[in-house]
């Protein structure tokens, strides 16, 4: 049970940090615009970053990085072997990463859609 309780410490920890460096600051805002995960997702679903939905966006990559982060954790913290620990984090990190993002690239070229119909 501790393991959930650090997987859930981690989450609110990665997220409220990066809703303070980078969803609350303009500075920061403007930089997640040129993040690598805004290049990703402009690249592979040509999702065009506005004023509008910047912030919207940041919050929801701030929440599904926080995800992905805290799953990882959860499932390396029940392996007590070092090597296996990483084979493990790589083989939940990359696909997780993968899927979080693509659906985040699909639920926003659907919002586009939507608002140019």
């Amino acid at each position: 049970m501790n393991e959930v309780y650090f997987a859930l410490g981690a989450f609110i920890s990665i997220y409220l940090l990066y809703l303070i460096l980078i969803v609350l600051r303009k500075k920061g805002l403007d930089n997640f615009e040129n993040s690598t995960e805004m290049l990703f997702l402009k690249k592979k679903y040509h999702i065009k970053v506005t004023a509008q939905n910047a912030k919207s966006l940041a919050h929801t990559v701030a929440v599904s990085n926080a995800l992905v982060v805290s799953l990882t954790l959860l499932c390396v913290s029940m392996i007590d072997n070092l090597p296996l620990k990483i084979v493990v984090a790589m083989g939940v990190l990359v696909p997780m990463i993968l899927v979080v993002y693509s659906l985040i690239g699909k639920i926003y070229q659907k919002k586009e859609r939507k608002k140019h119909v």
